[in-house]
């Protein structure tokens, strides 16, 4: 008995960091999995999300990963609130020529999803008037 009351902090500790870790997952199937491409004659940039919460963004020479999370957003179809943490970016401009170090910036987006062709866009607002994409999946 004393051997498992020495153990048990070990045992929660093990059970909760593997939970937590499961919440981090993202559903099989979930839309916003993939890679997504917005291209304009002059630059493409690319934003893949996987299921273990990362994105990952390619944009002219600019390189960024970031952390995620993504939850339907209420009182409208096809909508979702994204808000993502920045854990790394090689800060080298991207297609707009910005080559700010975002590293730690936390930033909600809005997605809009349209299943005709598969493509998102992005919002920067919760009216969905300060868009931009969109981006096609690949």
């Amino acid at each position: 008995m004393e051997i498992l009351l020495r153990c048990f902090p070990i045992i929660l500790a093990c059970f909760l960091s593997s939970s937590l870790q499961a919440k981090e997952q993202i559903s099989i199937g979930h839309p916003i999995l993939g890679t997504w491409v917005y291209q304009n004659e002059a630059c493409t940039e690319t934003y893949t999300y996987s299921r273990d919460g990362i994105r990952h963004v390619t944009a002219a020479d600019e390189i960024v990963r970031a952390k995620f999370q993504i939850e339907k957003f209420d009182g409208k179809p096809n909508v979702y609130l994204v808000r993502d943490e920045v854990i790394f970016d090689n800060g080298k401009p991207d297609c707009q020529g910005d080559s700010s170090v975002m590293v730690g910036s936390v930033v909600d987006l809005y997605i809009v999803m349209d299943d005709r062709p598969k493509r998102i866009s992005f919002c920067l607002d919760m009216a969905l008037k300060e868009c931009f994409g969109p981006f096609n999946k690949k």
